[in-house]
């Protein structure tokens, strides 16, 4: 495991240790002694004691246990990749939303190198951004350039790294890119839009690592909206139901298995939001990725797990970026790399991708573990903070227990 500098530095504090130990207490199920709650909330230690009371009444399951001695492939490729003279010109260009020169491109994407400079093109013309403000294109880059260090004597490497870089090419930009006509591309007109701007033998990978279901509830949100219609139970499934799905030949599995999950799951009034963030984590967690594992597992292609390690090499880059993420996003992005790992270890009957898995689960529980941490470290407001760190374990229950 390769710490970040935030960890490595929290790591320093003297209060450090006292709240690890107040952390690794309450997980095994048992009250942080006295003395260390002392050490750490002075006066406030028996409000501490009482909140800690109340989490350990709960159920939590079996503690997940750290792998140290994970591997740090996909890092170590990473940190090689920005020593590489031509990665380094290509990237700033990027950072400075320009289109890299295609000659740049052919190094590393071969034939596939329009494919690629299109996709940089669109994405800057459409002021598609991280949250930290930098190009969504420097993600697309780094992930492509990550998967081409860790199988670069691949015959197929240049297809591979073409697939990567344009892993987010129809879920980001299909609902902003207009026809000759000047109509914009939606769900009607799905496969135009892959016919006209994604080459032809990149199109079933790009599918594969498509969230469709994200895609598609966010055109139902889109309309209801338009329509002054709430995002519930009740207005999603008439919209769903309304559709001539029948004609959407790519998109109508995908719908009708969206119809499938709401109407299984009970439902409880909430906010448009916060409906619309659990259905699309209920199609993430259930149909997503086991469909993307299956698919890449059952797959008559050869070495068709790479086209997983992307997956897998997306989930470790947006990770690496967790520091310039909100909160929620954090939590989200950590928990899809446990989930992605878990079901991806279930599978891989082989363990062709074991060490990555090690790696991106590894990475992603140690981050789980410096969030809490870092609350319970608080001097002020360290009951707040206390709360905070609990709920934070609460939301990544699926992280630190099996």
């Amino acid at each position: 495991m390769r710490y970040t500098d935030e960890i490595s530095t929290l790591k320093k504090s003297p209060r450090y240790k006292y709240a690890k130990t107040v952390f690794d207490s309450l997980l095994k199920g048992k009250m942080p002694e006295d003395a260390i709650l002392k050490k750490l909330y002075k006066n406030s230690y028996k409000k501490i004691i009482e909140l800690s009371t109340s989490f350990l009444s709960e159920e939590h399951g079996t503690l997940r246990t750290h792998d140290f001695e994970a591997p740090t492939l996909i890092s170590d490729a990473r940190i090689a990749v920005a020593k590489n003279k031509y990665y380094q010109e290509i990237h700033n260009t990027l950072l400075n939303f320009k289109i890299p020169d295609i000659s740049l491109l052919k190094k590393f994407f071969g034939k596939y190198s329009e494919s690629v400079q299109l996709s940089y093109k669109l994405f800057i013309q459409q002021k598609k951004l991280r949250k930290s403000g930098i190009s969504m294109t420097c993600h697309h880059n780094r992930v492509a350039f990550t998967v081409y260090e860790l199988n670069k004597k691949h015959p197929l490497i240049e297809w591979y790294a073409s697939i990567a870089a344009l892993h987010d090419f129809i879920e980001d930009l299909m609902y902003n890119l207009k026809d000759e006509d000047g109509n914009r591309y939606t769900i009607e007109n799905y496969q135009e839009f892959l016919d006209k701007l994604i080459s032809k033998d990149l199109q079933e990978p790009v599918k594969l690592l498509t969230n469709h279901y994200d895609m598609i509830l966010k055109y139902v949100d889109y309309h209801l909206e338009r329509r002054g219609k709430r995002f519930n139970k009740e207005n999603v499934l008439e919209f769903l139901k309304l559709l001539d799905y029948q004609a959407y030949n790519e998109l109508r599995d995908f719908i009708i298995k969206i119809v499938k999950i709401i109407e299984s799951t009970p439902y409880e009034e909430v906010s448009s939001k916060d409906y619309l963030e659990y259905i699309k984590w209920k199609c993430y967690t259930e149909l997503y990725i086991p469909e993307i594992v299956n698919t890449s597992y059952n797959s008559n292609m050869d070495n068709s797990h790479l086209i997983l390690l992307i997956k897998i090499v997306d989930l470790s880059d947006n990770n690496h970026g967790l520091d310039s993420m909100d909160q929620e996003s954090k939590i989200k992005n950590i928990r899809k790399s446990v989930i992605t790992s878990d079901l991806i270890a279930k599978l891989d009957k082989d363990k062709l991708l074991e060490n990555y898995i090690r790696e991106i689960r590894e990475d992603a529980l140690v981050k789980a573990e410096h969030l809490v941490i870092k609350d319970f470290m608080h001097i002020e407001s360290c009951q707040d903070f206390f709360v905070d760190g609990l709920l934070k374990v609460r939301k990544m229950k699926d992280v630190f227990f099996l």
